[in-house]
């Protein structure tokens, strides 16, 4: 566990890693709702939902498992 948090607080541009999974998910989040909001022909919504996901569970977990 201790590789995980060294890794998981590492400071990149000033904020651990961590936190700029946070702040890549809720941008995924917010395209996300944009391509629904304008209704983006093709497949664009579905695809941002994937990986907004994708990021969402890799944050969650990420950030849940350093506390241990």
């Amino acid at each position: 566990m201790m590789v995980l948090n060294s890794f998981a607080y590492k400071k990149v541009l000033g904020l651990p890693i961590v936190d700029w999974g946070g702040i890549a998910t809720f941008l995924l989040l917010a395209a996300t709702f944009y391509t629904g909001y304008v209704r983006y022909p093709g497949d664009l919504h579905l695809m941002f939902a994937v990986i907004t996901v994708v990021f969402g569970i890799f944050h969650g977990t990420f950030g849940l498992l350093t506390r241990f």
